[in-house]
């Protein structure tokens, strides 16, 4: 019931409206589209269409930027399982781009130190945080 009530309100359409001037302002037509703004700099927006590279966003982002960054250091597993104490596998492998294998094994390292536990559910497993 929230979502439709949501849905017709006033911040939902004021949102929509800002997105749609953006599509024309920024001649958009092709899905999808990323639009990329610096808050730090008054200058214009930065569009990219269509699907593409890791690395053609990545470029993106550093122009947007107006300088290159550098990725800060990931967190220990174990100090990612605390901080989102919920997971998949394959959430774990996407952010250590570990093998779903490597993921599984580094994962079951947590389990016998009794820092996390397995949820097994129909399409895959989970990871609990144990507190």
């Amino acid at each position: 019931m929230n979502l439709k009530k949501d849905f017709h309100s006033d911040t939902a359409k004021r949102a929509l409206k800002r997105d749609w001037n953006l599509v024309c302002e920024m001649d958009i037509d092709h899905y999808p589209t990323i639009v990329m703004f610096n808050r730090g700099h008054d200058g214009d927006g930065l569009k990219v269409s269509g699907l593409h590279t890791n690395e053609v966003y990545e470029r993106a982002f550093f122009e947007i930027l107006g300088q290159n960054v550098r990725p800060l250091r990931k967190p220990s597993l174990e100090d990612f399982m605390c901080h989102f104490e919920f997971v998949a596998t394959k959430e774990v492998a996407v952010v250590y781009d570990w093998t779903m294998e490597r993921a599984e094994k580094e994962l079951k390292k947590l389990v016998l130190k009794q820092k996390i536990e397995r949820v097994p559910v129909k399409y895959g497993t989970f990871w609990r945080f144990i507190k």
